[in-house]
């Protein structure tokens, strides 16, 4: 399930472009917070293998945006995003294992389209990781150069990004037979974790075709280091301190942006 949810929430920067098939977007509702604690987990496979089916869709869908950033891929840069991305070897917490990425651009964002032609990209890599229903993928982008890169970032993170990814999940979920709710969606700036951050934090709540519910947290935290833009997304992932997003997830972000800091 959080696999076909990675294509909304984790490639937010990568080309300019969120994947997905976003239909209109309506203004981000004042949402509190109510409490989530007669939610339950989500256990069986077939609201995954339902999200698979969109995912494989919105795949099929992708082309390619004339507003995104030129790619003038080198060898070095290249290698250095493959450097930072999130590594098996960091996945501390459960059982993982290794998985492609999903997200690699996309139609893109109708509410949030600036023209990024402009800018050069000169290097990128992806890195996912699946744990049960749990998926967490890191993208990289190296821009020409610090000023392209920052540029990028301020262009790129609003909150019109944070609807594009609200809606996007709950419509694959709806796609796939689910009746998500939006218990809160937020877009942060702390706490820091490059020179510039961004910090999608959305819940749901969906209702089983038996009644139950279950809550389905979406976290994705982007970043802007020197030359490079990176985003962590984090779907399905729970939550040990009761915080969104969590300690472990802010842990892993800035393992990629330490890794970014001579670009």
């Amino acid at each position: 399930m959080a696999a076909a949810v990675a294509i909304f929430a984790g490639g937010v920067y990568l080309g300019g472009n969120i994947l997905g098939v976003w239909e209109g977007v309506p203004a981000a509702p004042a949402a509190a917070e109510p409490p989530m604690a007669s939610t339950v987990r989500l256990t069986g496979a077939q609201p995954s293998e339902r999200l698979g089916r969109v995912a494989r869709k919105a795949s099929a869908r992708r082309r390619k945006d004339p507003h995104a950033p030129r790619e003038r891929l080198t060898k070095a840069d290249t290698a250095l995003a493959r450097k930072a991305v999130l590594r098996f070897s960091d996945m501390r917490r459960g059982t993982w294992e290794a998985t492609r990425p999903i997200t690699d651009g996309g139609p893109g964002c109708p509410a949030n389209d600036p023209d990024l032609s402009r800018f050069s990209v000169t290097g990128k890599a992806a890195s996912a990781f699946r744990g049960n229903e749990s998926v967490i993928e890191s993208h990289v982008t190296l821009f020409a150069n610090a000023e392209q890169a920052a540029l990028f970032f301020e262009a790129t993170s609003n909150r019109a990004i944070l609807r594009c990814i609200r809606e996007g999940v709950k419509g694959a979920l709806r796609k796939a037979g689910l009746q998500p709710r939006v218990v809160y969606a937020r877009l942060e700036k702390e706490p820091p974790v490059g020179a510039r951050t961004a910090i999608y934090v959305i819940a749901y709540v969906i209702t089983l075709s038996d009644g139950r519910l279950f809550e389905y947290p979406v976290d994705v935290i982007t970043f802007q280091v020197g030359r490079a833009v990176g985003a962590v997304s984090f779907n399905l992932v729970p939550s040990d301190d009761g915080l969104r997003p969590c300690a472990c997830e802010l842990e892993e972000a800035r393992l990629v942006a330490s890794r970014l800091y001579r670009t």
